[in-house]
């Protein structure tokens, strides 16, 4: 949950493209754009605004 959690976090602070996130975190491609868009929804409804843009 961690790692998926560094992940999303990640993206929204450098926007790679989810190949980078792949071979950083070791998993495929589609799981990362997954994992991605899973924890978005969910951290939106957690974290402010502020934080997010």
């Amino acid at each position: 949950m961690k790692q998926q959690v560094c992940l999303c976090l990640c993206y929204w602070r450098e926007m790679p493209i989810f190949e980078v996130l792949d071979f950083h975190f070791g998993i495929w491609k589609t799981e990362a754009k997954d994992t991605f868009h899973y924890w978005l929804e969910i951290l939106r409804n957690v974290l402010p605004a502020s934080l997010l843009e």
